[in-house]
């Protein structure tokens, strides 16, 4: 790659020019990557908010992938409104592909020649996380137990762990893993500015290509003014249940992540097994994705996928297929999603997108109990919302175009992790429930007109809140 790419994350956008300010690292951090160099823009791709990734410096050009979820709901999330909030270089040679990452990451660089994958996530700070790098003393021993109980005997080698201090507190280590004679090496390195928190992480087989790699771009983060309009949500993720930061990845599962493609684990070979398919088109799609025309689709080979997004495309008379960094197509011709049992055979999903004509029985998705985003849009119908009951890590929830013919929305009282609500409950008047929940920040809901809406106009803690299309604040 003949230029430095320079990676501006302006969502909501359609171009930004010029840098600004310095590197945010420590000198000790700083790798001989700059500021400078040409941009790959972010910019709408027309499906109603998702972005895709232009073409980059040096002519290469990083494809049409959209974020899971096309519906702006994903993306809003990352949006920086005010001034060019930050940016970051990805270190020079050997990649020539940015795609969305595993496991959640908003960024994959592959560097082919060092069979190294560099993979990069920026959310706002917040005091959760923060407390990472203040309560070092307790932090570095905490990571290698979690190391050891994530990757177990496979687990070669732990740290040591750093932390930087400079313009911003940096914080690195990294540690070997193998499986069946296969080494992979990981490096990670977070970066707590004021407004915003960095996660690089790099994985491959070459030690000292994998710390080179994070390192440094982790020394070109820098915060370049803005006010921040991310949420800090939790970071969307494998191993989430054997890790003690909910708004960073697990790196030890993202490794994991890693051997599973490469080397499957005894364990895992033996619960494998064909999936029997209930929906032929949800089958056609899938075999396209992982390109198994024939063959069986086996249980692992859905285990990578933590993003999903089916759609059908009623301009070009097209099913798309989205799961993690991969999209696939196939004409809707005689084809017809009818049930969504399917999607129980993707048991790391956590963010679910789909945008389908007509679906009745929502029942299915009762058991994707990990999913932290789900939007929903179709022209069917429901009669009642109790299968959201099981999905109480949900944080964002949008459905639209659904009709929903129940008053009973009791079972919002037991999404207790949920921040951010968008749908359409026209026989609804008592809104009480929605007053109550703990974590909302953001409601956009149409509801019976003659609602009580006092309560919810009370609760302060709900910072972006439109009623019946009223923006209350």
């Amino acid at each position: 790659m003949g230029e430095t790419i320079l990676l501006w994350l302006i969502m909501g956008m359609l171009a930004v020019s010029g840098a600004e300010g310095g590197m945010d690292a420590s000198d000790s951090l700083r790798g001989p990557v700059g500021l400078e160099g040409s941009a790959g823009l972010w910019k709408s791709n027309g499906l109603g908010g998702a972005a895709g990734l232009g073409a980059g410096s040096g002519g290469q050009t990083g494809g049409q992938k959209v974020w899971p979820g096309t519906s702006g709901a994903v993306s809003k999330d990352y949006d920086v409104q005010d001034g060019q909030g930050f940016g970051f270089d990805l270190p020079e040679g050997g990649g020539d592909r940015i795609d969305w990452g595993p496991d959640g990451y908003h960024f994959k660089m592959e560097y082919e020649e060092e069979g190294t994958d560099l993979l990069a996530d920026v959310r706002e700070t917040d005091p959760v996380s923060r407390e990472f790098a203040r309560d070092w003393e307790n932090t570095a021993p905490n990571l290698a137990r979690l190391a050891q109980e994530n990757l177990g005997e496979e687990l070669l080698a732990f740290g040591p762990a750093e932390l930087m201090d400079g313009q911003m507190p940096v914080c690195s280590f990294f540690y070997s893993a193998a499986r069946t004679g296969t080494v992979f090496h990981t490096a990670v390195f977070y970066c707590f500015g004021e407004t915003y928190t960095a996660e690089f992480a790099a994985v491959g087989p070459d030690s000292e290509a994998a710390y080179r790699l994070a390192k440094e771009a982790a020394a070109s983060f820098a915060e370049l003014g803005g006010e921040a309009h991310m949420i800090g949500q939790r970071a969307p993720g494998l191993g989430m249940d054997r890790w003690d930061y909910p708004y960073l990845h697990n790196p030890f599962a993202l490794t994991g992540y890693y051997m599973d493609l490469e080397a499957p684990s005894l364990q895992r070979s033996a619960t494998d097994y064909e999936i029997m398919w209930k929906d032929r088109t949800v089958e056609a799609l899938v075999r396209e994705l992982v390109e198994k025309p024939d063959e069986p689709v086996m249980s692992s080979d859905l285990d990578r996928f933590s993003s999903l997004a089916i759609r059908f495309l009623e301009q070009t008379g097209e099913y798309e297929i989205s799961a993690n960094e991969l999209s696939a197509w196939i004409p809707a011709d005689g084809l017809e999603v009818i049930t969504l049992e399917d999607l129980a055979e993707f048991p790391n999903v956590v963010s679910l997108s789909l945008q389908l004509p007509e679906i009745h029985d929502f029942s299915p998705l009762s058991s994707m109990t990990g999913l932290n985003v789900l939007m929903i849009f179709t022209g069917g119908e429901t009669e009642n919302l109790d299968w959201l009951a099981p999905l109480s890590e949900l944080v964002y929830l949008r459905i639209g175009g659904l009709d929903i013919r129940t008053s009973d929305v009791r079972v919002f009282g037991q999404l207790e992790n949920l921040e951010r609500l968008d749908l359409r409950l026209p026989m609804v008047s008592d809104l009480s429930v929605f007053a109550e929940m703990p974590g909302l920040k953001e409601l956009l809901l149409q509801c019976d007109e003659n609602a009580d809406t006092s309560a919810l106009r009370e609760r302060e803690q709900i910072e972006c809140l439109f009623i019946n299309g009223e923006e209350v604040r």
